[in-house]
């Protein structure tokens, strides 16, 4: 039997990412785990393929809205301070010579997933979505930290690429699940997940200079600072 293995942790911290992924496991969302020795875990190979934006329409918008709303539920944060993430995207928009200002604001904070990429999702022949590495990204030294479900939210208009009408059934649909009404918050999450990502992209091609990656990074930054801006 083919099972796919992956690091979560040790100690404790593996304890609190596999807690996670279990959770979003029997809520439907991801593949069951099973803990393995020396803080790894592994589940069942699938046999679906990483999803695309072109993946997108009504049923996988519902999934998105449906996901985001059981994580502002399950996994709200008791507290969390947006200085940081704050003076992150002021910082990042002003190396970029963007005129923007973002203002972040806290409504409903949670440990967020942070790769809400479509690659992250698995489409299985009979078309249900699952998620992949749910549990680690809104708890670790990176950013965001825990924060507003609001970067779950930008982060899946963004890297779906939603038009606009997209966009609206999306949040719609996420109010419907979550009764939490985002979207005078999300126009200015969507610029701080844009320019965080970029900011991310070109520091990593710089570390890569002269590779292939490095100009894979370097598109991947161009979409985030175009997207920033449309």
């Amino acid at each position: 039997q083919r099972r796919l293995y992956k690091f979560l942790g040790l100690g404790h911290y593996g304890d609190e990412v596999f807690a996670r992924e279990q959770e979003i496991a029997a809520a439907g969302f991801a593949a069951p785990l099973r803990r393995e020795a020396n803080g790894f875990a592994s589940c069942d190979w699938l046999r679906g393929r990483p999803m695309r934006p072109s993946d997108l329409n009504e049923d996988s918008i519902r999934r998105l809205a449906s996901y985001c709303a059981f994580r502002a539920c399950s996994f709200a944060a008791e507290s969390s301070d947006l200085k940081s993430l704050q003076q992150m995207a002021d910082y990042n928009l002003q190396q970029l010579s963007l005129p923007l200002s973002p203002n972040l604001c806290l409504e409903r904070p949670v440990i967020a997933d942070g790769r809400m990429q479509p690659h992250e999702w698995i489409l299985m022949p009979d078309g249900e979505m699952l998620k992949t590495d749910s549990g680690t990204h809104g708890d670790d030294h990176f950013f965001p930290g825990p924060t507003d479900i609001a970067w779950d939210l930008a982060g899946a208009i963004v890297e779906w690429r939603m038009d606009e009408l997209q966009r609206e059934a999306f949040l719609e649909s996420y109010t419907r699940f979550s009764g939490d009404h985002s979207r005078e918050r999300i126009g200015d999450y969507v610029p701080a997940y844009c320019v965080f990502c970029a900011a991310y992209c070109l520091m990593a091609a710089n570390a890569l200079h002269g590779s292939q990656e490095q100009r894979i990074l370097e598109r991947e930054a161009d979409y985030y600072k175009m997207a920033l801006v449309t």
